[in-house]
């Protein structure tokens, strides 16, 4: 932890003293995503989790979540739900998808691409692959490296 900024090891500190939980994940067709928890006999309002903390997790996925502190954006929509975060996915629900594959000639066709693979990468050169995938609940395409296209 050495080479920890001061700002992240705040923020790994601030979460540990959040509570987690664990559950599976719905994703609704315009990308937000709800994960029902119980507790014992009662069953608890799902917990909503933004687009932007959804951090790749699918529909149907087993998540590990932390749940957002009770401050002015932790509820919307008049207060009517608790939010919450993807920490980590534990297990996938799918590993096949079906879709359209679609081709690219460049990255630069398909906007900032920060955090791709290095073969992805802009610059790397050759066509890109995604699948568009035809289940509604898939808020995002699947890059395919094309090496990866014929195994």
């Amino acid at each position: 932890m050495k080479n920890q900024t001061n700002k992240q090891r705040k923020k790994l500190q601030g979460l540990a003293h959040r509570a987690t939980a664990e559950g599976i994940i719905s994703i609704s067709s315009k990308g937000t995503g709800y994960v029902a928890i119980e507790t014992g006999k009662n069953k608890q309002p799902d917990l909503e989790i933004d687009f932007k903390h959804l951090n790749t997790a699918l529909h149907g996925d087993l998540v590990e979540i932390i749940l957002h502190s009770k401050g002015r954006d932790s509820f919307r929509h008049g207060g009517a739900r608790q939010t919450a975060e993807v920490l980590k996915i534990i297990s996938r629900a799918k590993m096949r998808f079906v879709g359209v594959l679609e081709t690219s000639p460049d990255l630069r066709d398909l906007g900032p691409t920060p955090n791709l693979p290095s073969p992805l990468r802009r610059g790397a050169g050759g066509e890109v692959f995604f699948l568009k995938p035809d289940d509604i609940k898939m808020y995002t395409d699947i890059l395919i490296p094309k090496e990866a296209l014929w195994r």
